[in-house]
């Protein structure tokens, strides 16, 4: 099934580099580059001049687009990717969890929940890599229905506090083919969450899966 939804990833000016150490780690391929012009740019993007506009590459069945710019963005854990080892096709799911993780803290990046056992499961980990992209890998069991490999996760927090439900059901009436999946919710008011908002929830857009949550914590994020 072709992919519609494509996250762009917004790097300043080592998208190549980027790209290169997400290749390295999920063994991905790269699909196409364009370049900037080698003459004619002007402020920020003088520095750019000759080198790579836009790459897109695939992680498995996954496709991104990395967009190499300048400062002006930064990354925030409110937009991660969820990295599902599924223990029911692969005996070796825990391995690969813990060497993926691995890969993806070293060279300067940093746990923003360590790697543990979890009451949402038996192993969970979640990351801020070296570029400033955040990663959850957990340990799944899908007995029920399984989810691919690489999943968007959406973190409601700051001024959009509580508002997960809001934007899935918004994104159900903006998108043609939409699923709902699991939805647990926060029984009783949790910092930030009120009861009843969304512990998490999956849900696809155009066949494709994402996940939402309301955060417990008052983040600097949003």
């Amino acid at each position: 099934m072709q992919q519609k939804i494509t996250p762009n990833l917004w790097f300043d000016g080592n998208a190549k580099e980027a790209v290169d150490f997400y290749r390295d780690t999920f063994s991905g391929t790269i699909l196409n580059t364009s370049y900037y012009p080698k003459e004619g740019l002007a402020g920020l993007q003088q520095n750019l001049a000759g080198k790579e506009l836009a790459i897109d590459f695939r992680l498995g069945n996954y496709q991104f687009t990395a967009i190499n710019a300048g400062p002006q963005f930064k990354f925030n854990p409110s937009i991660s990717f969820m990295l599902n080892f599924d223990t029911t096709h692969d005996d070796m799911a825990r391995e690969k969890l813990d060497w993926v993780w691995e890969h993806l803290i070293a060279g300067g990046g940093s746990a923003m929940m360590p790697i543990s056992e979890y009451p949402f499961s038996k192993r969970y980990g979640w990351l801020k890599d070296r570029y400033g992209l955040t990663w959850q890998l957990t340990l799944t069991d899908p007995a029920d229905q399984p989810k691919p490999f690489i999943v968007p996760s959406l973190m409601f927090s700051g001024r959009n506090k509580n508002r997960t439900e809001e934007a899935v059901d918004y994104y159900y009436s903006v998108f043609k083919n939409v699923g709902q999946g699991a939805v647990s919710r926060y029984p009783e008011a949790s910092g930030a969450a009120n009861a009843g908002s969304v512990m998490y929830a999956d849900f696809m857009l155009e066949n494709q899966w994402f996940a939402g949550m309301d955060s417990a914590v008052e983040q600097g994020f949003t």
